[in-house]
């Protein structure tokens, strides 16, 4: 009888350490900005360089990653160009903004010192023609949480849609210029792929999740697993109060419910600090306390009759 010989199972060989560089529109606070910070630390984590380049980040408002010295966050690219012109032009000034950063830390020598094996281009696409020709050996990969041509809005008007033929070709040139593109969800690559279809090429779009720490326990104490309110369902919309997030669309859709059902129902809005104005006409059905226009609104001091608490996050 043939007597089989177990292979002696070898630990895989070691990958020489890749030099990553990261490039980010503006690094603050937000589901986009974790992604990447955590992106870079897990490959950081893995032996790898990474340094990330972005046209603004202000220490009070990013990060702890960002600021502690956990990652090599360096701003470039902001010195000629303001982040909007008057309140506008805000496409405009992103584009340039990112090609100035792109264009300053390759002729400084700056890009050339860290000898980068990839890029990882996050938001914004616009910059990759510039990365393609500069840097042709290194591999691209591009991070899209959204297509922005489909953001914008009052496309209403013919010259507000002539305005944006040219950055919508250009943020397509963008993608296409990638060698991988990834998304952050299903729904995302559906959209992607309806917008550019074809892109990703044979590879198609990736779907790379943001990671959640199931490990380390966020919620400590005794409020830890006891419910906002007893016999109650809650609704959680978490998103930054600004037009394009359609935070309204969470009430509305809680407007929509009956009376009957609202009644043990309660909906709870979270967002970053700033000034909330996308619902354009009032939900008048919803009765909104103005306890709830404290910020700092805490779990214990929740009156049982509010229905919809508005949580502010602070950096």
């Amino acid at each position: 009888m043939e007597r089989r010989i177990k292979k002696p199972q070898y630990p895989p060989p070691p990958t020489p350490p890749k030099n990553i560089i990261f490039l980010h529109p503006d690094l603050g606070i937000g589901g986009a900005e974790r992604l990447l910070i955590d992106a870079a630390v897990g490959l950081q984590n893995l032996g790898h360089n990474v340094t990330i380049y972005t046209s603004h980040r202000s220490p009070t408002h990013c990060f702890d990653e960002a600021r502690d010295g956990t990652l090599d966050v360096r701003v470039r690219g902001d010195s000629l160009l303001p982040p909007t012109i008057l309140g506008r032009f805000k496409i405009l000034c992103s584009i340039l903004r990112q090609i100035h950063l792109i264009l300053a830390i390759t002729r400084s020598g700056e890009l050339r010192a860290l000898e980068p094996t990839a890029f990882f281009v996050d938001q914004l696409s616009a910059g990759i023609p510039v990365l393609r020709w500069l840097w042709r050996e290194q591999r691209v990969l591009f991070y899209c949480h959204f297509p922005d041509l489909l953001l914008v809005r009052g496309r209403g008007r013919w010259w507000r849609r002539v305005w944006r033929v040219g950055f919508d070709l250009w943020e397509g040139w963008g993608v296409w210029g990638a060698d991988r593109v990834v998304v952050n969800s299903g729904f995302t690559k559906g959209v992607v792929e309806e917008v550019w279809p074809g892109v990703g090429r044979e590879r198609g779009v990736g779907v790379v999740y943001p990671c959640v720490n199931t490990k380390e326990e966020s919620v400590r104490g005794a409020e830890a697993g006891t419910p906002l309110w007893k016999d109650k369902k809650e609704l959680l919309s978490i998103n930054r109060f600004e037009r394009k997030k359609d935070v309204g669309l969470a009430i509305k859709a809680f407007a929509g419910l009956t009376s009957e059902e609202r009644q043990d129902v309660r909906l709870v809005i979270a967002g970053s600090c700033q000034r909330y104005r996308s619902i354009s006409q009032p939900v008048t059905i919803i009765d909104i306390h103005r306890w709830l226009r404290h910020p700092t609104t805490r779990k214990r001091n929740l009156p049982p009759r509010a229905r919809i608490p508005r949580r502010l996050s602070r950096p």
